[in-house]
């Protein structure tokens, strides 16, 4: 009797464990699908804003100045505009085609070395 007993506990906890991670695998396909979702609404948004946004982060911030017989290449980065509270609004790198939580990642973004080499390669691709 008493292992009889065992056994249907012990068949009744493993068919609620195969039960449970069913279960489970269930809701991380589901949680899995939304973020694919999310992703992918982030990404239309960012090409609507894009689209819609006036002058590049490109045209902002990227000077050509003329210093002899060659061109120099400078990109600003202590002239940048902080606000003391920046707005918390989402902002789109066009160049980078990246969507940005504020203007404060802004900023930073358009400091960052991932930036400043496409600039330089998309300055070197028009001068050729």
């Amino acid at each position: 009797s008493f292992q009889k007993k065992r056994a249907e506990r012990v068949e009744y906890l493993q068919t609620s464990t195969v039960e449970l991670k069913k279960k489970l695998a269930l809701k991380q396909e589901e949680s899995a699908r939304r973020h694919i979702t999310q992703l992918e609404e982030i990404r239309r948004k960012a090409v609507e804003m894009s689209t819609l946004r006036g002058p590049s982060a490109e045209d902002q911030y990227h000077h050509v100045s003329p210093v002899g017989d060659e061109t120099k290449t400078s990109t600003s980065t202590t002239n940048i505009p902080m606000d003391e509270d920046p707005v918390a609004t989402r902002k789109c790198c066009t160049l980078c085609n990246l969507l940005l939580a504020s203007d404060f990642h802004l900023q930073t973004h358009l400091r960052g070395t991932r930036h400043n080499q496409l600039l330089i390669e998309r300055f070197n691709q028009k001068n050729e």
